[in-house]
C-alpha cells in the first residue's frame, strides 16, 4: 500500500506519493563512502527530502559507517554545514537536492535527488498560456533537466520554436538549469525569446521573470498545473520599489554578510561599505548565519544591503521592519543606475 507525506518545497506543500519520487542514488551513496573509507557521514538535505532519511541512513549503515542527520534546514547548494561538519568530527558530508557549488577541508558529495513526477500533462496546460507567443526560452531546476528534452520536442510539436540557454556561474551545471538566484541559461537566451516557460514551482518562475524580464509560465508537475506568474512577479516589484524608496531615505545602514559557504561575499560586502560611506551614509558590517526579522532586530540603522542571498531580500521583505535590499538596488539607492536599468539588467 502507498504512503503519503507532506511535500514542502520552494515555500510550497502539496500532497504526494511517497514511493518512488525521487532517485536518491543509494547504490552510488554506498560506492562513494566505501571508496572515502569514511566512518562518520553528515547528510544534509532541504524540507522536501526528510521523509526520505532513513533510506539514506540504512544506505550508510549497511557499509558500518556512522550516519548523523542534520535537522537544520537547507536552502540551497551553497548552504553546506562544514561548521557544523567540523564540531561533529564528520569524515564526508552527503548533499542532498542540489548539484555542485563548494567545497572544503571536508569532502563535499552532492546528490541531485531527481524526480520522478509526470510533467507533461502540466506542460499540456501551458501551452494556451503561451499561445501568443512563438519564441519560448525552457528552463527547469536540477530535478526536472533530465525532461527538457522530451518537453523541447512536445512544445516543437505543438509549433513553437524553443531554445534551452547555456548555464554559467555558480552552483549551476546542465544547459537550461536555474537556481533561485541563477537564471543564466534565460539570460543568455533573452533577446531570442518572447516569453519563458519554467518547469517548477512559482519561487523559481517569480525569480525567472524578474531576472530576465520576459512573460513567464509555470509548468508546476508539483500541482499538476500551469499558471502566468507576471501579477506576483510585479506584486514583488512594487515592494522592491518601495524598500529602494525607503532607503534612500536612510543615513545609516546594515551591510549584511552572510555565512554560508556559498554566501560569504566580503568583497561585495566591503564594496558595499566603501560606498556608502563615500555617500556619506553611516555604515557597518553585520555577520550572519541565518538571515531573518529575529536575528536582525534590536540593531540601529534605518535599512540594511544584503549582501547573502538575494532571495532573502526579495522573497521575505515583508517580513522585516526595515528595508532590506540587494547590492544592485543599492545601485538604484545611489544613482548609480536607474530603476529602468535595473528592471531591464535583472536582479541576478
Amino acid at each position: 500500500m502507498e504512503s503519503y507525506v507532506y511535500f514542502k518545497f520552494s515555500f510550497h506543500v502539496f500532497f504526494v506519493r511517497c514511493s518512488s519520487l525521487y532517485e536518491l542514488e543509494l547504490n552510488r551513496l554506498v560506492n562513494v563512502v566505501r571508496r572515502l573509507g569514511a566512518s562518520r557521514i553528515l547528510i544534509q538535505f532541504p524540507e522536501g527530502l526528510k521523509p526520505y532519511a532513513s533510506k539514506i541512513v540504512s544506505a550508510v549503515d549497511s557499509v558500518n559507517a556512522i550516519p548523523i542527520v542534520l535537522a537544520d534546514p537547507c536552502y540551497g547548494g551553497c548552504d553546506v554545514a562544514f561548521m557544523e561538519a567540523k564540531a561533529l568530527n564528520i569524515d564526508l558530508i552527503v548533499h542532498y537536492g542540489h548539484t555542485e557549488m563548494v567545497n572544503g577541508e571536508i569532502p563535499v558529495v552532492y546528490f541531485e535527488a531527481r524526480m520522478n513526477l509526470p510533467i507533461l500533462n502540466a506542460v499540456r496546460k501551458a501551452v494556451p498560456l503561451l499561445s501568443d507567443y512563438k519564441r519560448i526560452g525552457l528552463a527547469s531546476t536540477v530535478q526536472h533537466i533530465h525532461k527538457l528534452s522530451s518537453i523541447k520536442d512536445f512544445l516543437e510539436k505543438e509549433g513553437f520554436q524553443v531554445f534551452i540557454g547555456e548555464s554559467s556561474g555558480f552552483g549551476v551545471k546542465y544547459k537550461g538549469q536555474i537556481l533561485g538566484c541563477n537564471y543564466s541559461p534565460l539570460r543568455s537566451i533573452k533577446d531570442n525569446i518572447d516569453a519563458i516557460l519554467l518547469v517548477g514551482s512559482r519561487f523559481h518562475g517569480v525569480g525567472a521573470r524578474i531576472a530576465v524580464y520576459k512573460p513567464t509560465i509555470v509548468a508546476d508537475p508539483y500541482t499538476n498545473s500551469a499558471y502566468n506568474v507576471d501579477e506576483l512577479a510585479f506584486k514583488l516589484l512594487k515592494i522592491r520599489y518601495a524598500n529602494i524608496l525607503e532607503a534612500k531615505e536612510s543615513k545609516r545602514f546594515g551591510v549584511i554578510l552572510g555565512l554560508k559557504p556559498g554566501q560569504m561575499r566580503m568583497h561585495l560586502a566591503l564594496k558595499a561599505l566603501n560606498m556608502l560611506k563615500s555617500a556619506g551614509r553611516e555604515a557597518y558590517i553585520i555577520a550572519a548565519r541565518e538571515i531573518n526579522p529575529e536575528v536582525l532586530a534590536g540593531f540601529d540603522v534605518d535599512a540594511y544591503v544584503n549582501t547573502a542571498c538575494p532571495r532573502i531580500s526579495l522573497d521575505d521583505a515583508k517580513r522585516f521592519k526595515k528595508p532590506i535590499i540587494t547590492f544592485k538596488e543599492l545601485l538604484v539607492v545611489l544613482n548609480e543606475i536607474s530603476w529602468e536599468e535595473l528592471l531591464t539588467g535583472g536582479w541576478f
